[in-house]
């Protein structure tokens, strides 16, 4: 079983990709392809792994969700 660590007040968790496309409900392929054409929030890289800031994406989802609104 993961542990899962509390963040202290205005530090964002850091998502996967998949946490991200769990987020959207889009699926992981919908998400490369949106990454490729640089639609996406910018990634923090951490090594080789690839992390988006929560606050980023629940704000791009807000973007977006607006954008349909209007």
């Amino acid at each position: 079983m993961h542990k899962v660590l509390k963040l202290p007040s205005g530090i964002d968790r850091l998502l996967t990709m998949k946490e991200f496309a769990q987020l959207t409900g889009m699926s992981l392929s919908w998400h490369y392809e949106q990454k490729k054409q640089g639609k996406l929030p910018a990634a923090i890289c951490l090594g080789r792994a690839r992390r988006y800031r929560e606050s980023d994406v629940l704000a791009w989802i807000q973007q977006h969700s607006a954008a349909k609104e209007a």
